[in-house]
């Protein structure tokens, strides 16, 4: 429906011209538009208007909240406070690395020679096995020892052979030393017949010079003298008969006095035969004494590579001196302390803050 067909007494509708049933005086009253109602202009507000109002109460809110806050920490409430003593310590951190746990104290047992394995300690009727604990002084493993022991029974035998020499030896010097006793007595007893013999030979000299002088006065006869000169004769015989005794009794001194010698250096070269002897046997018992294992200490039996009647090579083992590893599963025997043991790490400076220096660090625990 237009604004003609609507009856007069209604009220013209928004946006639309009122009607007006004069014509318009001109052609400008035509052309002219007709002004829009001050409503209708700005309706645009309306919607400004609420945004403005919305902002507004978004403030509000947060200022009423800010001022709320400042006023309950404007008020706190009372805290506890405890308080205590500082003091100087080493700054400690949590560290993560790999590192390698071992015992303190261990021990690896391995035989001095090559043989075959004839015993294994027993436990409740097995033979021993890893994790097995064992006793000090425990005797653990032997290889064959036949061959050691025929040495060590010869080396005995030569020992024995060698004091037997000595004693004879000793002997003999002891009878030389009586002799070379019996012919310095001889010595003696000849100087002795020597003196005595010169002293009568002095005696009869005297004599015959006085019988001279007598005969030569005519008191005695020529027989007389003569007689005194064979007194003299006999007595000059009698001293070289003892002095002859006296160089034989000095040659029997001498004799035996080499005797001596002689069973002196005999009874020298029966010690050095018996220190040689005892050497060997010192040798064969350590020799013999590698045969066997025994457990050091206390503890567990950590690697067992060896069985009964399994020939054992001192070479398999000592060829792999350069690898631990591999040495722990050639060497027969390692026992450990089970109570106490070692962890070892490497540690990177820059692992932690701590200001600890050494980088490679070890802790024992019990």
């Amino acid at each position: 429906m237009s604004s003609l067909d609507r009856p007069s007494n209604e009220p013209p509708l928004l946006n639309e011209p009122a009607y007006n049933p004069e014509p318009p005086s001109s052609i400008e009253n035509l052309e002219k538009p007709q002004k829009k109602p001050r409503l209708n202009r700005f309706w645009w507000l309306i919607p400004l208007v609420g945004v403005v109002f919305a902002i507004g109460g978004i403030s509000f809110i947060r200022l009423r909240d800010k001022y709320s806050q400042e006023i309950t920490v404007a008020e706190p409430a009372p805290l506890t406070v405890r308080t205590v003593t500082a003091e100087r310590d080493s700054i400690q951190a949590w560290i993560s690395s790999e590192g390698t746990v071992q015992a303190v104290r261990f021990k690896h047992l391995a035989f001095d020679v090559d043989g075959d394995v004839t015993y294994l300690a027993d436990r409740d009727g097995r033979t021993l096995r890893a994790g097995d604990a064992v006793r000090q002084g425990e005797l653990l493993a032997q290889i064959d020892d036949r061959t050691l022991q025929a040495d060590i029974n010869q080396a005995e035998a030569a020992v024995n052979e060698a004091q037997r020499q000595r004693g004879v030896a000793a002997a003999n010097i002891a009878q030389m030393e009586s002799q070379v006793a019996a012919a310095r007595a001889q010595v003696a007893q000849a100087e002795a017949q020597v003196a005595q013999a010169q002293a009568a030979q002095n005696l009869a000299q005297t004599e015959l010079q006085r019988y001279q002088q007598l005969f030569e006065q005519g008191v005695i006869s020529a027989s007389d003298l003569d007689n005194r000169r064979s007194t003299v004769q006999d007595a000059a015989t009698q001293v070289a008969v003892a002095q002859a005794q006296v160089a034989a009794a000095q040659a029997q001194v001498s004799t035996a006095q080499a005797q001596v010698s002689s069973a002196r250096e005999q009874l020298q070269a029966t010690e050095s035969q018996i220190a040689t002897a005892r050497a060997r046997l010192n040798q064969a018992e350590v020799a013999l004494e590698g045969t066997r294992l025994y457990a050091p200490f206390d503890g567990i039996v950590a690697y067992l590579n060896i069985r009964e009647n399994e020939y054992y090579s001192l070479q398999a083992v000592s060829s792999q001196l350069g690898n631990y590893q591999e040495l722990l599963n050639r060497v027969p025997i390692v026992i450990v302390d089970p109570s106490q043991f070692e962890v070892v790490a490497d540690l990177s400076a820059g692992m932690s803050d701590s200001r600890s220096d050494p980088l490679r660090e070890s802790r024992s625990s019990r």
